[in-house]
């Protein structure tokens, strides 16, 4: 049995609107599956820019967690275009980073982004606890 705290950020994380932006089907869907297994249930897929920009006009985003390059776009080309095109300083963004670019460093030492080494991708050590933090459902 759960206890009241345990219950309560289950159901906070079923309340969460979570965007994955990732080009490659397969790996998306994984993604999604596994989020879904720990509880969160607000999982929207979008494989590039232009279904990206639909998702944030049409859903009411707390987080969107994407890949550093998503087609021939880099990740903070399109959070940059996102934030140009009116979404909220309010949804928070993870990139999952596979290579090293200082650019992507800066913007997460300056609060912009969070950066999770996607190689090897620790999911339940680092990904979890990481969005469970910028949701506000730690502790």
């Amino acid at each position: 049995m759960l206890s009241a705290a345990e219950t309560q950020r289950l159901l906070k994380r079923c309340s969460r609107q979570i965007l994955l932006v990732m080009e490659d089907n397969l790996e998306r869907e994984f993604l999604a599956a596994r989020l879904r297994a720990e509880g969160f249930r607000g999982i929207h897929e979008a494989r590039g820019w232009l279904p990206t920009l639909h998702k944030t006009r049409k859903v009411a985003l707390d987080l969107i967690l994407m890949n550093q390059q998503v087609g021939p776009n880099a990740a903070l080309e399109i959070l940059d275009s996102l934030r140009s095109n009116g979404l909220s300083d309010q949804v928070r963004m993870v990139v999952l980073k596979q290579q090293e670019d200082v650019r992507l460093t800066l913007a997460s030492k300056a609060g912009r982004l969070m950066l999770v080494s996607a190689q090897p991708l620790a999911f339940k050590e680092v990904l979890v606890p990481g969005l469970e933090e910028l949701l506000g459902l730690s502790g």
